[in-house]
This record gives C-alpha cells, sequence and structure tokens, in this order.
C-alpha cells in the first residue's frame, strides 16, 4: 500500500513526528482542519472539472452547428450546373455571362492576338 508514493512504515514515522510536535490535545483539531481542506479542495476541483465540461459541451454544439450550416451552405440549390441558363454567346465556353470568358470573340480580335 504506497500513499503518495510512502509506505505504511513511512507514514506511520511522520504520524509519530506530528504527534511529539503538536501534542495529542491538537491533534483532532488540525485532523478536522486537514478535513475541512481537503473537502473544499475536492469541491472546487468538481465545480472547475464540471465548468470545463460545460465549455467543452457548447464548444461542440457550436462546431456541430457551424458543421451545419457550411453544408447547407455548399449542398446544392438551384440543381445541376448542367441545367442553369446560359447567357447567350457563352454557349461554347460553358462560362456565365459575369465571366470575362463570356464574351464573345469577333475576327478582328483574333487578328490582335495572333500578332496580325
Amino acid at each position: 500500500m504506497d500513499f503518495l508514493g510512502l509506505g505504511p512504515l513511512e507514514i506511520l514515522v511522520v504520524l509519530v513526528i506530528i504527534l511529539i510536535v503538536f501534542g495529542p490535545m491538537k491533534l483532532p483539531e488540525i485532523a478536522g482542519q486537514i478535513g475541512k481542506t481537503m473537502r473544499e479542495v475536492r469541491k472546487a476541483t468538481t465545480e472547475m472539472t464540471r465548468q470545463i465540461n460545460q465549455e467543452v459541451e457548447a464548444a461542440k454544439k457550436e462546431i456541430e452547428s457551424v458543421k451545419s450550416d457550411v453544408e447547407s451552405a455548399a449542398s446544392p440549390k438551384a440543381g445541376p450546373v448542367a441545367n442553369r441558363p446560359v447567357a447567350p454567346g457563352a454557349a461554347s465556353t460553358g462560362a456565365s455571362a459575369a465571366s470575362p470568358k463570356a464574351q464573345a470573340v469577333t475576327p478582328q480580335d483574333q487578328g490582335q492576338n495572333r500578332g496580325d
């Protein structure tokens, strides 16, 4: 049986030294104070653990909420891209009207691009 790394003989020696230093009259008072302190430490530890668990649960719920928001935003609402209307002149490129590639290229533009 080890208590805080101390064997039974070491614990007995510590108790005898405490008895000699404080005397038999003060021993119950000291034991009571040690008991109170231990209760307060346990209570504080339990409360801290409870608060940490609440924070972790709140964070998990927030993460799940953000995940569901992202998933709902990422899901297609207007159907597949192939069914969307295409602007005139952009049919060959497959780009939308807002894209710079969607502008029609004239033969004059083609000549300028070749360096003619």
